[in-house]
């Protein structure tokens, strides 16, 4: 008896608070950036807190907290600002990159005393006057200590040592002067130290087309390819906005958890290329919630080529759409047209050089686990045990696991598809031979409209009644 109260408190608790959001973006969000991506000095820590992260977000992934009020959640909102900054000014992202510090010397602006003087104050006035609304000024305090130190990213750090800044500018140029950028390789400028994972393969432009076709225009108008991180993450807020009725919870919502995020430092400028994807994520949800299929299987199309995971959204959308028609023949349909678009966008590479787009698979199909990943095999690969056989295998089982539960329960809400994306890359990141910071990353993208909808979405319902309802619904 006593472990079904629990059991039942436990259920409550992920009925009526975001706890799927709070752990795929609040403790991911915690170990990234206290690990800065990756887990140099191999230990458990990392790996065990994501175990841990992991199993919250599968725990939780078969409810909704539909009655959650937006006034609760502009307080976790406000909440994350306020820890986003701690991390900033105490945290690794800073320290590695001495950025606050970069800051002063080239701006002549001591940002780490504004960021304290500032967040007290707001701090302070959010203490004393509980019932204002302070998102405006949340906007603005972003905007300022945020968004325009990001926008000088590029002038701070001119040039990043890593590979993937140096190949994707070197391909842009190729592109620009009619050379096929996938005929070119490398120097390894890490000087054989990832030999043993990458095993001597020849270095190789492996990111797929359509990412130097969304960089070209920013490298050659703006002079650096990472001004088009800030504009993608940008665009994705204006589009959450705009498409849920222009509301500014909304707009305030993913502004601030995108920018205020230390390791959106990280990513721009060391310029991974996951945020690129981040506005086709919302157009994708957005037009599937909105019943405009044949849109979102477009826009399907263009995530599938941008990486490979994104792939796997596409039995997922294949099913949902399946439980919202309640037929196989649009599905499949709209599934092919996917398949299509994805196609054109691989062009003219898919026919004047396939075998350069299948390289980049089987390059890293060649490649041993890395042992800074963060990931449960890559950690294992330290003591000799390359299971990455049996840790993939596993993955297909989570994966079999989440088809099958849409299937059977019928889910048809796109906060299901989203939380069902989710446990299906955090599967793929946790036992895969390598996974970054910006592979988990993607998973705070989609916490973020996962929120971004939730909050919509806030209706009056009677609390017992729903607890009663969700209970039964088990």
């Amino acid at each position: 008896m006593k472990f079904d109260n629990y059991k039942a408190i436990l259920k409550e608790i992920g009925i009526f608070t975001p706890i799927f959001f709070v752990a795929n973006y609040f403790l991911l969000s915690l170990i990234v950036n206290l690990f800065l991506g990756a887990n140099p000095k191999q230990s458990f820590l990392p790996i065990f807190l994501l175990i841990i992260t992991f199993l919250i977000s599968l725990f939780y992934s078969n409810r909704i907290p539909e009655n959650i009020s937006q006034k609760k959640i502009l307080l976790l909102v406000d909440l994350i600002l306020l820890v986003n900054v701690i991390i900033l000014i105490t945290g690794k992202v800073n320290a590695e990159g001495q950025l606050l510090k970069i800051f002063k010397e080239k701006a002549g602006t001591n940002l780490k005393l504004l960021l304290i003087i500032f967040v007290s104050l707001l701090l302070i006035l959010r203490i004393y006057y509980r019932k204002i609304n302070f998102s405006f000024s949340n906007t603005i305090f972003t905007v300022a200590f945020f968004l325009f130190p990001l926008l000088l990213i590029p002038v701070l750090y001119p040039a990043p040592f890593i590979d993937v800044y140096i190949i994707l500018k070197q391909g842009i140029i190729d592109l620009s002067q009619n050379t096929d950028p996938y005929l070119r390789t490398f120097p390894d400028i890490y000087n054989g130290m990832y030999d043993y994972t990458y095993q001597k393969q020849e270095i190789k432009l492996v990111y797929w087309p359509l990412n130097l076709y969304l960089l070209y225009p920013f490298q050659m108008i703006f002079g650096d390819l990472r001004y088009a991180y800030l504009f993608f993450l940008m665009i994705s807020c204006l589009i959450l906005y705009f498409l849920i009725n222009r509301n500014k919870v909304v707009f305030y919502i993913s502004f601030i958890l995108l920018f205020t995020n230390p390791y959106t430092f990280y990513m721009i400028k060391y310029a991974w290329i996951d945020t690129l994807a981040f506005p086709f994520f919302v157009l994708y949800f957005l037009f599937f919630k909105k019943k405009k299929f044949l849109f979102a299987y477009l826009i399907l199309g263009i995530l599938m080529s941008l990486k490979l995971y994104f792939i796997f959204l596409l039995p997922i959308s294949i099913l949902y759409l399946y439980n919202e028609t309640k037929t196989w023949k649009r599905p499949i349909l709209l599934g092919f047209i996917s398949i299509f678009i994805s196609a054109l966008c691989f062009l003219p590479y898919l026919v004047t050089n396939y075998e350069a787009l299948f390289y980049s698979i089987i390059y890293f199909k060649n490649s041993l686990p890395r042992l800074d990943s963060l990931s449960i095999t890559g950690y294992l690969y330290q003591f000799d045990l390359n299971l990455n056989v049996l840790n993939s295998l596993i993955s297909i089982l989570i994966i079999i696991f989440i088809l099958f539960r849409i299937w059977k329960k019928k889910r048809s809400s796109v906060l299901f598809q989203i939380q069902d994306l989710s446990i299906l890359l955090f599967s793929l990141f946790i036992f895969g031979k390598q996974a970054f910071g910006n592979y988990y990353y993607n998973l705070m993208f989609l916490a973020i409209i996962y929120l971004s909808i939730l909050a919509a979405e806030e209706k009056p319902t009677d609390k017992k009644a729903l607890l009663k309802t969700n209970l039964n619904e088990n």
